[in-house]
């Protein structure tokens, strides 16, 4: 079962490794205090940029895993005492020691809204873990290595490569073989270090934009700023808002998206540390940074594609041309960084990117990416009326509701760090790369869409980076001028905070206290069900069971049991869980799962029960009660399958010897 403890193992391996490795590198680049900032990001975008590759053509096992992880900490570590030149800072050490202690604590009640909950015999799930079932990958790697197999769908179209940016993933596989915990308690741990590590850079980079640790200290409340909406909400009633703005969805800041996709925010604050490398770059040129912006880039595509493939070099663009003209004195350096850079981001990236544009060509749908305005207005609105304010209403309306405390506060302290940077070209450096980041970042919410899923995740990762850098920049605002804000103006300030922490505060209190649903024991007592099919089923084989097996667990009806418990491959999980790792169109799509559906309502023919073995490689079938195929199990029998194990919970079916 799963045990915090060995989550608590995981989050500090973690932490003191790449922690480690990474301030071998930032304690080269600036003073002591941004460099424990950013060093654990760097450290993680480092060593696992680096080690996939590695692993990929040496193997990967628990032994290489381990000392791909071990070797460089021990050599960095020896490094801190040859060389070392920290800057000085204006942080005291027990400000360092407090801030990385809430930041710490902060980081584990964010966590504890995905660990699951034990109750009456049964497991809680919050809704939140939704996108923590691709633990699938995590076992996937430990079991068969590198490059990861799909674990979700046999796709007969492609190559058997997952197609999907798996860094983040890969990196809980390498805890995992380090501390000997299980994939779903290393996840969860690696999450636990992510929202550190995030937390930690906006510390770093809010201390260099407003040069003052009172800064630091604003990144606490802006960061947990949520939503406006819920008081709203309370204020105009629900039904008024919701025809005003429509239905929530997963577009909001950092508070919100930390717990939701923790790999897109590994992938964002790369890419926020990126561009201050890229800054620094254009100032005084040098091939440590140059390295080190070139791995931050590569992780933050290999771990948020949305991030790291689209956002991040168009951004990095529009800051480099601004930035050569403006501000850089060694053209010849900067443009030479840059291309150092540039050119290793793609060579460590050529393998995902090449697997996911084969994946996206054969979808029905075509381009993975299109163009349209935000829907900002809600569904009543006529359609004239929306495609004439939707553009103007995102920016107004959507990104002061969502991003609350953050933009509006970020945007004020922008322009105010803007006017003092006239002048001075250090500071100039970097509010273009900050700048240039923040405003793509934004525009990739406000116009582009992406169609690989029923929702528009590239809106909701894209405003990513710039969440970040608002809540940098707002810390960095308030710490250096609180004192001569005028008197309205913190209590303005402080009421907003107050008001979009309602938000964060709510969703948190939702998760860690939530119900048990009505499938929570059979949930907590299907893993015995996936222990006797792993008695049988071999790492590499694939298992067919229900699409909607305890589709109750939580909101979203989807194979948890299979992906927390299997630790096999699926033939078909769910429709919500194929859909983005595969090649199949929402046709293809529909009719799988129609055809899976169909299997295991007992209704499905000998010819479906073929293609179900042929064309999606299900060497397994497991049944339960709860499905029409336990009472019409003739089908399997006559297509091809020997029954192997049977319980009063469940039933094993493998393909006969002889076929």
């Amino acid at each position: 079962m799963f045990s915090i403890l060995h989550v608590l193992i995981c989050g500090v391996a973690a932490l003191a490794v790449w922690t480690t490795i990474g301030l071998a590198f930032t304690g080269r680049m600036t003073d002591r205090f941004t460099a424990l900032g950013m060093a654990p990001i760097v450290g993680w975008a480092v060593q696992s940029t680096l080690a996939l590759p590695l692993l990929w053509f040496t193997g990967t096992s628990p032994v290489s895993a381990s000392l791909a992880l071990l070797l460089p900490a021990g050599t960095a570590l020896c490094a801190q005492f040859y060389g070392r030149s920290y800057k000085q800072t204006s942080v005291s050490a027990t400000n360092i020691v407090a801030l990385a202690a809430s930041a710490g604590f902060i980081a584990a009640i964010m966590t504890a809204a995905i660990t699951p909950k034990y109750a009456d015999g049964g497991i809680v799930l919050s809704a939140t873990i939704f996108d923590h079932t691709k633990v699938a990958i995590i076992d996937e790697i430990r079991r068969n290595g590198l490059p990861a197999i799909n674990p979700f769908v046999a796709d007969p179209a492609v190559s058997s490569h997952l197609a999907y940016y798996y860094l983040w993933h890969f990196s809980a596989a390498m805890l995992a073989f380090l501390t000997g915990a299980s994939s779903w308690e290393a996840e969860v741990g690696l999450t636990w270090f992510t929202l550190l590590a995030s937390l930690s850079a906006m510390f770093a980079l809010a201390y260099r934009i407003g040069g003052n640790q009172r800064a630091v200290w604003w990144v606490f409340p802006v960061a947990l700023a949520g939503s406006l909406r819920l008081v709203l909400e309370e204020i105009f009633g629900w039904d008024f808002v919701t025809f005003t703005f429509g239905y929530r969805t997963g577009f909001s800041g950092w508070a919100f998206q930390s717990t939701w996709a923790p790999q897109h925010i590994a992938g964002a604050t790369c890419a926020t540390i990126g561009i201050f490398l890229l800054a620094r770059l254009a100032r005084r040129p040098r091939f440590l940074e140059a390295l080190v912006l070139g791995l931050l880039a590569a992780a933050s595509f290999e771990s948020s594609t949305w991030i790291g493939g689209i956002v991040f070099p168009m951004a990095a663009i529009l800051a480099a041309i601004p930035l050569l003209i403006l501000t850089t004195d060694n053209k010849a350096g900067f443009v030479r960084c840059v291309l150092i850079a540039g050119v290793l981001t793609v060579v460590l990236s050529v393998p995902f990117l090449i697997d996911q544009l084969r994946v996206s060509s054969l979808r029905a749908s075509g381009l993975a990416i299109g163009l349209a305005p935000f829907g900002s207005l809600g569904d009543d609105f006529p359609d004239r009326v929306r495609t004439l304010l939707d553009p103007v209403s995102y920016w107004v309306l959507t990104l002061p509701l969502e991003l609350s405390a953050s933009y509006i506060v970020g945007c004020w302290a922008l322009v105010r760090y803007w006017r003092n940077a006239l002048g001075d070209r250090d500071r100039m450096a970097l509010m273009i790369a900050a700048s240039a980041l923040i405003l793509w970042s934004l525009l990739v919410g406000a116009f582009f869409v992406s169609k690989l899923a029923h929702n528009n995740d590239l809106a909701w990762r894209g405003v990513l980076p710039a969440s970040i850098l608002l809540i940098s920049f707002a810390a960095a605002g308030l710490g250096s001028s609180w004192r001569t804000l005028s008197r309205s103006a913190r209590i303005a300030t402080l009421a907003l905070l107050l008001l979009a922490f309602e938000d964060t505060r709510g969703g948190l209190s939702s998760t860690l206290f939530q119900e048990p649903s009505s499938t929570a024991q059979a949930f907590a007592k299907s893993a015995d069900m996936w222990v006797a099919v792993r008695r049988h089923a071999g790492p590499t084989d694939r298992v067919a069971n229900n699409p909607d097996y305890l589709e109750h667990v939580f909101p979203w009806p989807i194979n948890a049991s299979w992906a927390f418990w299997s630790n096999r491959r699926s033939c078909y999980a769910n429709e919500d869980l194929v859909g983005p790792f595969s090649s199949f169109g929402s046709s293809k799509r529909e009719a799988t799962n129609q055809l899976f559906t169909s299997l295991f309502a007992g209704t499905a023919t000998t010819t479906d029960v073929a293609t179900i073995k042929s064309s999606f490689d299900c060497r397994f079938v497991v049944v339960t009660p709860e499905d029409g195929l336990w009472r019409n199990d003739a089908i399997l029998l006559s297509g091809g399958y020997e029954l192997v194990e049977s319980s009063t919970a469940w039933r094993i079916y493998r393909v006969a010897a002889n076929r």
